[in-house]
């Protein structure tokens, strides 16, 4: 009886750890994120942010090549930055249309 409670106790905590980690989907997301910003930060000329945000994106998928789930992660992190792209690509087209929709040399200001 004291083992099955034991063995009980043991399988509990267990499923409350795997549980209470961040799950798959936020995994791949945070690595996304970092690996845009580790882009962004490169552009800027940012080599320390970019390295940190890069080093921080490899250890979260190293996590998933050693539980053996990186082609699931790896999935929807690419999901996730190609959402990222289309994002960044919108706003700029945006940003673009706004530009060429005001004519050059005009001015807010009244005479």
């Amino acid at each position: 009886m004291r083992l099955l409670t034991i063995l009980l106790s043991i399988s509990l905590a267990s499923f409350l750890y795997a549980c209470s980690g961040p799950s798959i989907e936020e995994d791949a997301r945070s690595a996304a994120d970092l690996s845009r910003i580790s882009n962004q930060c490169a552009i800027e000329n940012d080599m320390t942010g970019a390295g940190k945000a890069y080093s921080e994106a490899q250890a979260i998928m190293e996590k998933y090549k050693n539980l053996g789930k990186f082609e699931e992660f790896y999935e929807i992190y690419n999901s996730y930055l190609q959402e990222s792209a289309r994002v960044e690509d919108a706003k700029l087209e945006e940003e673009a249309d706004a530009a060429l929709a005001e004519p050059a040399g005009t001015t807010n200001e009244k005479k």
